[in-house]
C-alpha cells in the first residue's frame, strides 16, 4: 500500500501484472480521515482531496479515480456506500487484454489547486473473465445501438483547463467503447470563447481564488501557446473515438461584484442596452436576448464554430444564465406600443407577456437554425442543433423559451430537461407533488419526459433528460435510467460529465446506461462495482478505532 501526500512530488511508480487475457481489475484506496472529493463538489476547492491517476502501459493517457462520497442534502444517504478511516475501498476499473505489462499509478498533477492533493493505492486485483465475459466485452466495443448519451463538459474542469493533449484526452478516454454517442464541449460562456478564436476575445480573466479556485483562463491560454487549439484537439480526438462533438454555449451571467470580473465579457457587457433589467430600471447580471445585437453576436460565435471546425453542431445552455428578457428595451416598449399597457405593472404570468418574450428567446434559435443550415448546406451535412431547459416545458415557456414551437419547427435535434432552481418561479407557485415548484433537483420526473416525448412525437428531436443528482450509487442511476425510458426518453443527457468519470462504481453502469432493454436484469452487476474491507493493520499499528491515538488518548 502506497501514499502520496499533499506537496509530495511523488513520482510515478509502476507495478507488475504479471497476468494474460482478459480480465476485470479492481483497485482499493485506504482514504484515511484527510477531507475528500466532497471539497471538490460542495465548495469548488481542489485542496484536501485524493485524487488517484492509473494507467496501464497500453494507455494513451492516464485515468482517474476519487472517493465516492455524497453530500446527504443534495444527494441523499447511502448507508451501503458509507467508509471511513478504518477501511479500504474497492472500486471496479475497467475490463482489459493484459498481456504481462504493468499499471502505473501517480497523485495528482503538481498545479496551483491540486498540491493539497493527496493519493493513495492500496492493491490490485485481478479476476480472470469467462468466455461469455470475454464474448460481451468485445460485442459492445462494437455495438452502435446503444448510443443513447450525450456528455456536457460544462467549462469548470476543478478549476484547471486542460493544457496539454494528453490532458485533453483524460477527460474523454474513458467513453471508449461505452454507450455516449454525443460530447456536449464547453468552447464559449457568451462571445468570450475557449478556442483560438480570429474574430472573438479568448477567455482571459486573472486566476480568480474569490469565486472559485479558477486558473483556466491561464491554461487556455498556455495550451493555444503552445500551439494547441482546444477546440481542434477535442475535435480530433472525438473523431477517432467515432464521438460525435458538439460546441457548447453558456449565455453566461455577470458575478454579483465584487467577482463581476470572472469570465469577463467586455464587448457585450460594455453596452448597458444588452442588460436585462428590472422592472425599476436596474441593471441585472444578465445578457438580454431582446438585444438583436446580443443575439447576432452570440449567433456569430456559433457560426465561426462549426465553419472553422469539423464538429456535428452546437449546444446552447438555456438552463443557465435566466431570466432571458424581463423589462430592458426594446422589449418593454414593444410591448407598451402593441398592447397600450406597461408590462411592468402585468402579473409576470400574464399570456400576452409571455407570448411576447418568446419572440426574442425562440427567435434566438430559428436564428441559430438558420445558421445551421447555411453552413451544412455547404458542408453537405445538417449540423445539429442541442439545448438544454428547464424540467418542465410550462416554466420555460415563463422564461419565454417556447421549446414547443422550436421542436414541433424541426430545429432542435436534442432536448435534455435538466432540473433547475428558479427563485422567481419558487414565488409565483406553490410546490406540488414533485417538490418546491417543480425546479428541485429531483424535479425530471417521469411525468415531465412522458411531457417532452408528447411534445416531440414525429419530429427530429430526441429527448435526453439529464440525470441528477450527479453522484449516487450505480444501482440508483440503472433504476433511474429505466423510469425515464418507460416515460419515453430516447436516451439521457449527464451534465458535468467531468465530475461522473472518476467515480469508477457509479461511471462503470453509468456509461453502459444506453442497454435500454438489458438495464432490468444488471441489478447484480451493481453490486460488484463497489465494496469495502475492514483495515486490520498498518505499518504493524492497530486499525481498530478503539485504540486511536490520533488525539494522543
Amino acid at each position: 500500500m502506497l501514499f502520496a501526500g499533499p506537496e509530495n512530488d511523488a513520482p510515478p511508480v509502476r507495478l507488475k501484472l504479471p497476468a494474460k487475457g482478459w480480465h476485470r481489475i479492481y483497485v482499493a484506496a485506504h482514504y484515511s480521515d484527510i477531507p475528500d472529493s466532497i471539497t471538490v463538489s460542495q465548495g469548488s476547492v481542489i485542496e484536501g482531496v485524493y485524487m488517484l491517476r492509473l494507467k496501464l502501459d497500453t494507455d494513451p493517457c492516464y485515468h482517474v479515480i476519487f472517493p465516492e462520497r455524497y453530500i446527504t442534502a443534495k444527494e441523499g444517504r447511502w448507508p451501503e456506500h458509507e467508509f471511513g478511516p478504518y477501511d479500504l475501498v474497492e472500486v471496479f476499473w475497467r475490463c482489459a487484454d493484459l498481456d504481462g505489462g504493468h499499471v502505473e499509478f501517480r497523485p495528482a498533477r503538481v498545479e496551483e489547486g491540486y498540491r493539497q492533493t493527496a493519493a493513495c493505492v492500496a492493491y490490485v486485483r485481478l479476476a480472470p473473465m469467462s468466455d461469455a465475459q470475454i464474448a460481451e466485452a468485445k460485442r459492445d466495443a462494437e455495438r452502435r445501438d446503444t448510443k443513447r448519451l450525450m456528455g456536457v463538459y460544462d467549462g469548470a474542469f476543478w478549476g484547471h483547463y486542460p493544457s496539454s493533449r494528453e490532458q485533453f484526452r483524460e477527460f474523454v478516454e474513458p467513453l471508449r467503447d461505452s454507450d455516449f454517442r454525443t460530447v456536449a464541449w464547453s468552447t464559449s460562456r457568451a462571445d468570450t470563447v475557449q478556442y483560438d478564436s480570429r474574430e472573438f476575445q479568448v477567455w482571459e480573466s486573472p486566476p480568480s481564488r474569490g469565486v472559485k479556485p479558477y486558473f483556466n483562463a491561464r491554461d487556455i491560454r498556455r495550451a493555444i501557446a503552445d500551439g494547441l487549439d482546444p477546440l481542434g484537439v477535442m475535435a480530433e480526438i472525438c473523431d477517432e473515438m467515432g464521438l460525435e462533438l458538439l460546441g457548447s454555449m453558456r449565455i453566461a451571467a455577470q458575478h454579483m461584484p465584487p467577482h463581476s470580473r470572472f469570465c469577463e465579457n467586455p464587448y457585450l457587457w460594455s453596452d448597458p442596452e444588452n442588460r436585462v433589467r428590472t422592472g425599476d430600471g436596474l441593471a441585472t447580471g444578465h445578457l438580454s436576448l431582446a438585444s438583436a445585437k446580443v443575439r447576432r453576436r452570440l449567433t456569430s460565435v456559433l457560426r465561426e464554430q462549426v465553419e472553422r471546425y469539423d464538429i456535428a453542431g452546437v449546444h446552447v445552455m438555456f438552463n443557465r444564465s435566466f431570466p432571458f428578457v424581463l423589462y430592458e428595451e426594446p422589449a418593454r416598449g414593444e410591448f407598451i406600443a402593441e398592447h397600450g399597457e406597461d408590462p411592468v405593472k402585468l402579473d409576470p404570468c400574464d399570456e400576452r407577456w409571455i407570448v411576447h418574450k418568446c419572440r426574442y428567446v425562440t427567435g434566438f434559435i430559428r436564428q441559430i437554425r438558420a445558421m445551421l443550415d447555411e453552413v451544412g448546406d455547404r458542408k453537405g451535412k445538417r449540423l445539429k442543433l442541442a439545448v438544454h431547459a428547464m424540467s418542465c416545458p410550462r416554466h420555460n415557456r415563463f422564461f419565454g423559451l417556447d421549446l414547443e414551437h422550436a421542436i414541433r419547427a424541426g430545429w432542435v435535434d436534442y432536448v435534455a430537461p435538466h432540473p433547475t432552481f428558479s427563485i422567481e418561479i419558487q414565488q409565483l407557485e406553490p410546490p406540488d407533488e414533485y417538490g418546491p415548484n417543480n425546479t428541485d433537483h429531483h424535479s425530471v420526473t417521469p411525468e415531465r419526459i412522458a411531457e417532452w416525448r408528447q411534445i416531440a412525437a414525429g419530429t427530429n428531436c430526441l429527448v435526453l433528460p439529464d440525470v441528477f443528482p450527479r453522484r449516487k450509487p450505480a444501482d440508483e442511476f440503472r433504476k433511474q435510467a429505466m423510469a425515464y425510458y418507460n416515460a419515453g426518453a430516447d436516451g439521457l443527457s449527464f451534465h458535468d460529465l467531468y465530475w461522473r468519470i472518476h467515480r469508477k462504481s457509479e461511471w462503470t453502469m453509468l456509461s453502459r446506461l444506453g442497454h435500454r432493454d438489458e438495464l432490468p436484469g444488471w441489478q447484480q452487476r451493481c453490486e460488484d462495482y463497489f465494496r469495502k474491507r475492514a483495515l486490520i493493520s498498518v505499518l504493524g499499528l492497530s486499525m481498530d478505532p478503539r485504540y486511536n491515538p490520533g488525539s494522543c488518548g
